[in-house]
């Protein structure tokens, strides 16, 4: 990391090392902390929400200082309620960088009732807010499809973003 603070799903960390190589050649509970059901319970068909938290930690694979297109980073980190900052499941996240200022991404929350799968490609410029596509589920959330918004925040004191699952089944 290149005295960037590392915010965003492992991309913060990553961030400013692509910046840097595109200049030079052209990142607890059983249920989640908000399961906003609309209708349907959570369960059968409905729309519904659900808010977890990533607090940001260091890749376990990958230099964030050396990055350039083509390399991968990879990330485990906690998942938490953006409550009151207990943990509720953990995340493995993929970072590919791209050349031009952009990353290919895919993460799967892990929660005690089921996993959520959500995956896409997205600019450097948008890491304040991102939007991924959910691309599936587990148990719980099995055939769930929708979108993820990513936000900044911090929970306790730290680095964290912010996904807010919208969900469909």
């Amino acid at each position: 990391m290149i005295k960037a603070h590392s915010r965003g799903l492992g991309l913060r960390a990553a961030s400013a090392c692509a910046a840097a190589a595109m200049l030079a050649v052209g990142l607890g509970a059983a249920t989640p902390a908000v399961a906003q059901d609309r209708g349907h319970g959570g369960h059968g068909r409905g729309e519904y929400t659900v808010a977890v938290a990533l607090v940001e930690q260091p890749p376990v694979f990958g230099d964030p200082n050396s990055m350039k297109p083509g390399d991968v980073l990879l990330f485990e980190e906690p998942a938490v309620d953006p409550g009151d900052g207990h943990q509720i499941g953990d995340s493995l996240t993929r970072v590919q960088l791209l050349e031009g200022g952009s990353y290919l991404l895919d993460c799967t929350v892990r929660l005690a009732d089921g996993n959520l799968v959500f995956s896409g490609g997205e600019e450097f410029a948008h890491m304040e807010h991102s939007t991924f596509a959910v691309t599936g589920g587990t148990e719980r959330f099995s055939g769930a499809h929708g979108q993820v918004d990513i936000t900044l925040t911090t929970i306790n004191g730290a680095a964290s973003d912010l996904l807010t699952f919208h969900l469909r089944r």
